[in-house]
């Protein structure tokens, strides 16, 4: 399996790179497949965004942070699996503490059933919010 360096290696890797068309960014067919959560919504440190289409190769559920304290919609993400296992494809800096990371881990585990259901496309964006819970 090819290694994955950025966001467009992972779409060629998952065999999604028909979602882009000549005139878009892979960033922006990204930020159509997720389903935006803010710091108020969820009470984490980081926004969260919740993919909703699975990806072609058989990958589990994950879901992207915002791997930004400034700008509220950007697409710095870093993936994270619902085991908890991230995936730096682009060897970011992480700013968030290990509290603050053990706060999205806790938030994952009590709604892992929810974020995996929206990624099989069995909730929508609607239902997903509807059933989400706060840590």
């Amino acid at each position: 399996m090819k290694l994955i360096k950025t966001l467009k290696d992972e779409y060629i890797n998952a065999n999604m790179q028909r979602f882009i068309a000549q005139d878009e960014t892979v960033e922006e067919v990204e930020s159509f497949f997720l389903t935006p959560l803010t710091q108020e919504e969820t009470n984490l440190p980081m926004n969260v965004y919740l993919r909703c289409i699975k990806n072609f190769n058989g990958e589990p559920p994950f879901l992207r942070f915002q791997n930004d304290r400034n700008s509220r919609f950007n697409t710095n993400w870093v993936k994270i699996y619902l085991n908890g296992r991230v995936d730096n494809y682009e060897n970011k800096a992480i700013p968030f503490l290990d509290v603050e990371m053990h706060s999205l881990l806790a938030w994952i585990e009590l709604n892992k059933e929810v974020i995996s259901k929206h990624y099989y496309q069995e909730y929508s964006s609607c239902d997903i919010c509807k059933n989400l819970k706060n840590i």
